[in-house]
């Protein structure tokens, strides 16, 4: 039927598979029976309508064909399909005052559901569904990316959505909706009162968003929910895996399980009626600052943007610190761990003794200016894991009976204070910091640290102002004295001794010679050790010992690059300077010269 064609299906009449296309239509009135009818449209646009007073089975809907049905009319398992038109053309079924359809399968297209207007069985898999005030419907299938819209005031009961999304909007309810995957938003749109999800049931892969103006009541959660800014949820229960996220501005009640999670983000989340059971995770997010103290069971994480200011982890308790987040001021105390990875920092710091923390790959443990972050337990520095005296005045203090392994220990401005004994984290000093290192290296304790120091005087030996203290040896003159013996060409051993005792053997990473360490008292009666290597320019000590043969000999050069240049002919120490070299990249030697003699390199006797 086209071109405006009409087929009427009257009391007792029965159509079977009818065409009804380009304008064409088909009215099955009160007692008629149509079943298996196409209705479509035509490349100008026009679209065949069917229009269902009695019953209508088994109708296709293609080509921005509709279907109408209301008036006492049922449409039992009627299919929208698109087959060609593209976007803009819509299949839809209306189903109206005192309309039913049952089983509908929305493929692409769209189901309106009027106000008196009744729907049950629906599988909606790629098309929209939108109900309407007034309207009943039951038991609707949202899948593969459908869209089911619950307008003002509108009711749904028993929805599931399986890679789909639910729209709760404006003065609406939907009662026991079910996500397995996909979504449930509920919100208030265009005014009016709120929106209502009651005995919402989100699965693992499933989600919940509430925000302003809606509300969900009596939620069971084991996938994630968002409480946005004015929205609520009461009387939440998350299960196991399940995450409850409350932003800035939304409002929360309920109980979290063991295993699942509260997510706190913004400066002004309310969550003070949720009850979190043992073995719940707290998680501190985006611009959330949390400053209580963490316990036995109620494991904390610091998420991007979070803060966990002060406070302590007790026994048993847990703070982890991920990425680009921060921890300040913060106590560990014994049984507590601190676990810092991938960017985070914990600043200032205190480690108790019998308490623990891990800095993983990227995290940071600093002492910021002025700060102290002291370690009396036990800290593990994972590869790349740093602790880090950053400011001028900051500290990083491993106590007696501290230990910290791994890593490495990097010095700026600060500095870094080794008391105990066995501690193998590398020390790193940065090339343009003022900052030191104080060991409690001692006789009978030589190497109470363990690891290794590399960058120590900066590039090329510039740097005066960085330090190693040995805190625990009394400087003597005369007493105290140093070697250093090397490894390899990047790397040795220097030895201190007082009285020829050794009092400390630290292991260098880089190119040093024994003159590069000037040995002296730090003020406070301890001995300090500093780089004052020379490497271009300056002066420099020069030698001359005579092969015996009396035409020639060797020179040695330091400091610097240890080097010696071979003479011909007869010196003494004395007729040789020292100088910068002519471009302040070198050392010059040159024969003195005074009145009689030559200023070369010449035999200053005949």
């Amino acid at each position: 039927m086209s071109a405006g064609g009409v087929q009427n299906v009257d009391f007792a009449g029965t159509a079977i598979s009818a065409t009804i296309i380009g304008g064409g239509s088909q009215i099955v009135s009160a007692g008629g029976t149509a079943i298996r009818t196409t209705i479509g449209g035509t490349g100008s646009g026009a679209s065949g309508i069917e229009i269902v007073q009695g019953i209508a089975s088994g109708t296709v809907v293609s080509d921005g064909g509709t279907q109408f049905v209301g008036s006492g009319g049922t449409a039992i398992g009627t299919l929208l399909r698109l087959t060609s038109g593209g976007v803009f053309v819509t299949d839809k079924q209306v189903v109206g005052v005192s309309g039913v359809a049952l089983g509908t399968i929305i493929r692409v297209g769209e189901q309106d559901v009027l106000s008196g207007g009744t729907v049950s069985g629906v599988t909606n898999s790629g098309g929209f569904q939108e109900i309407f005030s007034g309207a009943v419907v039951i038991g609707v299938k949202v899948e593969g990316g459908g869209i089911e819209t619950l307008e003002s005031a509108a009711v749904v009961s028993g929805t599931l959505v399986d890679g789909g999304v639910q729209f709760v909007e404006s003065g609406s309810t939907a009662i026991a909706t079910k996500v397995i995957s996909g979504s449930q938003i509920v919100l208030l749109s265009g005014g009016g009162r709120g929106a209502l999800a009651v005995s919402a049931m989100i699965g693992p892969h499933g989600d919940q968003s509430v925000a302003i103006g809606g509300t969900a009541l009596d939620t069971t959660l084991s996938g994630e929910a968002d409480i946005q800014t004015g929205g609520t949820a009461i009387g939440m229960t998350v299960k196991s895996g399940g995450l409850l996220v409350v932003d800035d501005g939304g409002t929360a009640s309920g109980v979290v399980s063991s295993g699942g999670a509260l997510a706190l983000f913004g400066s002004n989340p309310s969550v003070a009626g949720v009850t979190l059971l043992t073995g719940a995770i707290l998680e501190l997010g985006g611009g959330h600052v949390g400053s209580g103290d963490v316990s036995r069971g109620f494991p904390e994480k610091v998420l991007n943007g979070g803060t966990q200011a002060g406070g302590a982890i007790l026994s048993g308790g847990r703070v982890d610190v991920l990425f680009l987040v921060i921890a300040s001021g913060t106590t560990v105390s014994s049984g507590g761990k601190i676990v810092v990875s991938n960017a985070g920092q914990a600043i200032d710091m205190t480690i108790l003794h019998g308490g623990t923390g891990i800095v993983s790959s990227g995290g940071v443990f600093l002492a910021d200016a002025g700060g102290t972050a002291e370690i009396d337990g036990r800290r593990t520095l994972n590869t790349f894991g740093e602790l880090f005296a950053s400011g001028a005045g900051g500290l990083i203090d491993i106590a007696s009976g501290g230990f910290v392994s791994g890593g490495s220990a990097v010095i700026g401005d600060g500095t870094v204070a080794i008391h105990a004994s066995g501690n193998t984290e590398k020390v790193v000093f940065e090339p343009d910091g003022s900052g030191g290192l104080i060991l409690d290296d001692r006789a009978g304790h030589a190497t109470a640290y363990a690891g290794r120091v590399s960058g120590f005087g900066g590039v090329s030996h510039t740097n005066t102002s960085q330090f190693i203290d040995l805190e625990s040896v009394t400087f003597s003159a005369g007493k105290i004295g140093s070697s250093y013996t090397p490894i390899n060409a990047s790397s040795g051993t220097l030895t201190v001794t007082s009285g020829g005792t050794v009092v400390a053997k630290i292991a260098f990473a880089g190119e040093y010679v024994a003159s590069d360490f000037h040995v002296t008292s730090d003020g406070a009666g301890h001995v300090l050790i500093t780089d004052q290597g020379v490497p271009f320019g300056g002066g420099a000590t020069l030698g001359f010992a005579a092969d015996g043969t009396r035409h020639g000999g060797t020179l040695p050069i330091t400091p610097g690059t240890a080097a010696t240049a071979a003479l011909f002919g007869h010196y003494i120490a004395g007729s040789l300077v020292a100088g910068a070299g002519a471009y302040g990249d070198g050392l010059t030697v040159e024969a003195a010269a005074s009145a009689g003699q030559h200023p070369h390199l010449t035999p200053p006797h005949g």
